[in-house]
């Protein structure tokens, strides 16, 4: 379940994947702890993209995967390079 720290250039997408198995299969959600997600940012699935990345745009995202059995929840760590 643990999606993968990314360092990206500025200007980039960037794709973090949040794997997450059960039955009933788990409800993912996409958040950023300490700040606002991105404008650009969109959720489909267990999938977070983040388009055109700038400065602002680095930090922690987290992933909460829930059903009925319980939830758990996973970080990774964004760097933006440049700008």
């Amino acid at each position: 379940m643990i999606p993968a720290n990314r360092t990206s250039v500025a200007g980039r997408d960037v794709v973090f994947t949040c794997n997450a198995t059960g039955i009933p299969s788990p409800f993912i959600i996409w958040e950023r702890p300490d700040s606002r997600m991105p404008s650009t940012a969109r959720v489909i699935g267990s999938t977070l993209t983040i388009a055109d990345v700038g400065n602002k745009d680095s930090g922690v995202y987290r992933c909460t995967a829930s059903n009925t059995e319980g939830s758990a929840s996973a970080t990774a760590q964004l760097d933006v390079i440049g700008q």
